[in-house]
């Protein structure tokens, strides 16, 4: 697939992007993944934070997005524009399946476009889907390094929160039973809108998501029983996964584009 790179200034971000950007909705992971780069920078962009630093030669972008479709594909779609070709979403996501557990790494196959935000980018019957060639460089890196990941399923990509629990006008679309049996994964709020902006943008991307809350949970949350969100135990667990989910995803950056 080419590449576009017609860079050009944006409305939020002032500054060329660099080949390689990671984007998390967390501010905390953002400042998190900068401490594994030297030369570290704040760039200068309208309402979100951006780092800029090095890995083992390799320039990174890092953007803390903020919650939800909208902002990613703010992001998504002006950073491509502003010389972003690789992108790499981060996050997190809350299991439909019962045997998928805290802590575990998922890499989606594709995304359920449920968010009603990238009908504005491409037609509805467009699939969310990877970048092929990026999510197999980074699939055999983390068998390298010997993390486990999860190369399976679709997920659920809304854009609402507590709707998605207390019931919404629109069952259909949203429905955790109705996409549980159908074998989506998990549910979250970015990946549709990452997918297809980068691909509509000629760019390359990947979700590596980690799941933080089983789905037992979820189920107890919709059904008006206490639900604890944050067991103390389980956050060693993710606490892990995103250390080793952050450490695949700069090794592999290091890879891309080097002429052997």
């Amino acid at each position: 697939m080419p590449i576009q790179n017609n860079t050009k200034k944006t409305p939020h971000f002032r500054e060329e992007m660099s080949k390689y950007v990671i984007l998390h909705h967390n501010v905390k992971i953002i400042q998190r993944i900068a401490k594994s780069l030297t030369q570290v920078s704040e760039v200068e962009n309208k309402n979100y934070t951006v780092l800029k630093g090095n890995y083992k030669g390799k320039e990174i972008t890092l953007i803390a997005t903020g919650m939800g479709a909208g902002n990613t594909a703010i992001v998504v779609d002006q950073t491509i524009s502003q010389g972003a070709q690789y992108l790499f979403k981060l996050g997190t996501f809350g299991a439909l399946q019962e045997h998928i557990k805290i802590g575990d790494i998922y890499l989606p196959q594709g995304a359920i476009r449920s968010e009603g935000l990238t009908d504005a980018y491409a037609p509805m019957y467009f699939p969310a889907v990877p970048d092929m060639e990026l999510y197999l460089k980074f699939l055999q890196k983390a068998k390298e390094l010997e993390i486990e990941t999860k190369n399976e399923g679709i997920i659920h990509s809304v854009n609402i929160y507590t709707p998605y629990y207390n019931g919404t006008f629109n069952e259909l679309k949203y429905s955790p039973e109705k996409y549980k049996s159908l074998g989506a994964i998990g549910v979250e709020m970015e990946t549709s809108s990452a997918f297809i902006c980068s691909s509509v943008k000629k760019a390359k991307c990947i979700a590596v998501l980690i799941c933080n809350r089983e789905w037992e949970t979820q189920k107890a949350y919709k059904e008006g029983k206490q639900a604890n969100w944050d067991k103390h135990q389980e956050e060693q667990k993710k606490d892990q996964a995103t250390q080793d989910a952050i450490k695949v995803i700069l090794e592999t950056i290091t890879e891309l584009d080097c002429h052997h």
